[in-house]
């Protein structure tokens, strides 16, 4: 599990461009984020601490601390059900994720959240994954309606920073049974001409006990129920390596949706997934 200080983030959030003063907006596959208006762009600071792993009982202990959580605005949908949306202060218009209908900032409210980690940039910008999006959808054999509508407007293909949990876990395990061993006897077999001796393999049994240590590095839990979030298996193997140092710049210009299983559910989760 990760976190980090917030004192130096807090401030940063409603970022705006020192030219015009219109909203930065990240830049994917960048550390850059970029005014839209008059391209004026700013690079997002990298720490040289990385971010920590923390112990969970005493981190569970300390939840309360202001060290470990911000406050940010959040945004439920009418119109599909779509909660945990979390926006930057400076959006004047913003589109629901989950069925696209516009959101009314004027309902936005205030909530804490244990602050992240790290964060995964998007790679592709809006424009690029729809170009992918849609040749998808028209290679299809058949398609839905609504799928095929989706591919006629890039406005459709939104942005969203999906919620994890990450654990580390040390494996003990005692175990006792039966142990086999092989070994070989020889034996004649045929007869006449044919007669010849050959290995035959057999297992000896015997009892065996034992512990057994590991490590298990980095299992993800999704931290959230929301069904317009949900992500195959198959295509959640996520890149690690490209993690960064949380900060709220990575967030500019997309949603990102707050965690809705507590940390310690996924703590639960992830142990299940531990044993396996």
């Amino acid at each position: 599990m990760n976190s980090t200080n917030t004192s130096s983030q807090t401030s940063e959030r409603k970022k705006s461009c020192v030219n015009c003063g219109a909203e930065l907006t990240y830049e994917p596959g960048t550390d850059l984020i970029t005014c839209d208006y008059c391209g004026h762009q700013e690079t997002i600071e990298q720490s040289e601490q990385l971010f920590q792993e923390l112990e969970l009982h005493k981190y569970l202990q300390e939840m309360g601390a202001q060290s470990h959580s911000m406050e940010i605005s959040m945004l439920h949908c009418k119109n599909c059900g779509g909660a945990n949306q979390h926006i930057e202060e400076s959006y004047k218009s913003l589109h629901c994720v989950y069925c696209t209908m516009p959101l009314i900032i004027e309902d936005s409210y205030q909530e804490d959240w244990i602050v992240p980690g790290a964060v995964l940039p998007f790679k592709l910008d809006q424009k690029k994954a729809h170009q992918i999006f849609k040749k998808w959808v028209d290679g299809l054999w058949w398609a839905p309606n609504n799928l095929q509508r989706a591919t006629i407007n890039p406005e459709f293909t939104k942005g969203l920073y999906v919620p994890y949990w990450t654990f580390d876990a040390q494996l003990v395990a005692d175990y006792e049974g039966q142990r086999g061993d092989y070994y070989y006897v020889t034996k004649t077999v045929g007869s006449g001409k044919n007669k010849r001796t050959v290995q035959e393999r057999r297992t000896s049994w015997s009892p065996a006990a034992g512990t057994i240590n590991g490590f298990v590095d980095d299992t993800l839990v999704k931290a959230t129920k929301q069904r317009g979030s949900q992500i195959p298996r198959e295509v959640s193997n996520w890149n690690l390596d490209g993690l960064k140092n949380f900060d709220t710049k990575y967030l500019a210009g997309y949603v990102t949706e707050k965690y809705t299983i507590p940390l310690r559910d996924g703590h639960l989760v992830a142990n299940k997934e531990a044993e396996r």
